[in-house]
């Protein structure tokens, strides 16, 4: 286990790290104060017999799981995520869940959906605003049918070079971004080996990955569709017999003790090392604020280190700073002879640090080879700014970039009339800096908005046919931004508070 915090490396055991005890007691339940605690242990404990069962069957190609066992497994991980958000939820909550059958807590939320449709309830979702408390179940019910609902489930197995490491939020992460709103992924690491990965079933359609529309690093390792066997002979052909009918139909069928037995067929998606590395990542970058990062082998560790200091998408906000002290003991290990055999690197960089020109140049040759895209002009333009006042002063990017941003600002100043006494500016206390990413439409607009001011001071940086001179040149707007929002917020705000929010 790596302290995150304190830089340490130490071995002990994973229930030490992330078991948590009495967090849940019932104060109100004078009779028994441990009745949540309890559930959730029995949840657990079932749960675990049926990851062992995914475990052991990683020999094959892959699991069955009766619907019973699958809303068990379901209703688990949902919680394993909701337990992080202890106040959030409240025993109460926990309560319901825990109380209440998986195909209830769906039908309730179903009926709420029905009722308000879903542009009302994504509104209720996002603004956590429900209706009053005589819908108490309201809140709990549509959030857990939204998951149960709209998210495919998967099983995915390491690479056997490689393995899932485990963060401070072992169980749960979020990836990905569709339309810049709803989380792409819910990824659950439960094993080294095993990742339970709930996909957004829109996703599912290949023509869905409109690259405008979705940020993800997953969307293309494949989940496939489950084979299920009814319990009911005749279910599949009542329902293709009156298709208007079928989903009222199956909605009342799911709720009977047969439904339980339906047979779901999962195949294993077996990730390639490239595949295992990106989940990694993944977790790597969301436990920067977590506390803690376990893993199994060290040398297989040290090896997902070395990718992620060169990683394009880590390479600003010091997401690798948090590792170097950890990449330093590993190696001080393999020297010492005590990693694990056979996970030697081949990285004819090992025992250096990469340098911020290296990062610059793979990055460069990753966009230019359409191998990375972004979210928008100005999240590149962003991560290629920081990357490049962190490169040497020789390096020509950086100097080519440094030469358009002074200037404009040289001239901003010379074109800008004096700003106002500072007693009559309104100052942003509250700012620290800019957003590190734009939607794509808040992306273009800033940037015509900025340019049009430079153009009035006579610096041409517009777009051109030349894909790196185009990105030299966001990435002085960037720069010149930068002193706008610390020298002039004044100009800055006038140019763009109504169309875009830039501040971070």
């Amino acid at each position: 286990m790596y302290d995150i915090t304190a830089g340490q490396l130490q071995r002990c055991p994973v229930p030490r790290i992330y078991g948590k005890l009495d967090v849940f007691k019932d104060i109100k339940n004078s009779t028994d104060v441990e009745y949540v605690e309890s559930k959730l242990k029995d949840l657990e404990d079932e749960a675990a017999t049926i990851v062992r069962e995914i475990h052991d069957g990683l020999q094959g190609e892959g699991v069955k799981l009766s619907r019973g066992r699958l809303s068990v497994l379901r209703k688990f991980i949902f919680l394993t995520h909701y337990r992080l958000l202890a106040v959030r939820i409240g025993v109460e909550g926990l309560k319901y869940y825990l109380d209440t059958p998986h195909h209830d807590i769906i039908a309730t939320g179903e009926r709420h959906r029905e009722r308000y449709g879903n542009s009302r309830l994504s509104d209720m979702l996002r603004t956590q605003s429900y209706p009053g408390s005589e819908e108490s179940d309201f809140k709990y019910a549509i959030e857990y049918e939204d998951v149960a609902n709209y998210y495919a489930l998967g099983v995915w197995v390491a690479s056997e070079e490689s393995e899932f490491v485990l963060s401070g939020r072992a169980f749960s992460h979020y990836e990905g971004l569709i339309d810049g709103i709803s989380q792409a992924h819910r990824l659950y690491v439960l094993t080294p080996r095993i990742a339970i990965i709930l996909r957004r079933t829109c996703l599912l359609n290949p023509s869905s990955k409109d690259p405008f529309l979705l940020h993800s690093t997953l969307a293309d390792v494949p989940i496939p569709k489950p084979f299920i066997r009814y319990a009911k002979k005749d279910l599949a052909a009542i329902l293709e017999a009156d298709p208007a009918q079928a989903e009222s139909v199956m909605n009342d069928y799911r709720t009977t003790p047969e439904a339980e037995q339906d047979s779901f067929g999962f195949s294993f998606t077996r990730l390639s090392p490239e595949q295992t590395y990106a989940v990694n990542e993944v977790i790597l970058m969301s436990a920067k604020y977590r506390g803690s990062v376990i893993f199994r082998q060290p040398g297989v560790m040290r090896e997902i280190l070395d990718r992620y200091q060169v990683s394009p998408r880590t390479s600003f906000s010091g997401k690798q700073k948090s590792f170097h002290p950890l990449l330093e003991q590993l190696r001080d290990l393999e020297s010492q002879g005590d990693s694990q055999q056979g996970h030697r690197s081949s990285s004819p960089q090992e025992g250096n640090e990469f340098t911020a020109d290296c990062h610059l140049n793979l990055l460069f040759g990753s966009m230019i080879k359409n191998h990375i895209s972004f979210p928008s002009s100005y999240t590149r333009a962003f991560l290629i700014f920081h990357m490049l006042t962190a490169a040497s002063s020789s390096n020509p990017i950086s100097q080519r970039m440094c030469k358009i941003q002074d200037t404009a600002i040289d001239k901003l100043r010379c074109l800008l009339d004096p700003p106002l006494p500072q007693v009559l500016l309104v100052q942003d206390s509250s700012y620290s800096g800019l957003v590190e990413s734009l939607a794509n439409e808040e992306s273009e607009i800033f940037f015509s908005l900025i340019a049009s001011l430079l153009d009035q001071a006579s610096v041409s940086t517009r777009r051109s046919s030349d894909f790196c001179e185009t990105v030299i040149n966001e990435a002085a707007i960037i720069g010149v931004t930068y002193w706008l929002a610390e020298e002039r917020p004044d100009v800055l705000r006038d140019k763009l508070t109504t169309w875009v929010h830039i501040w971070a």
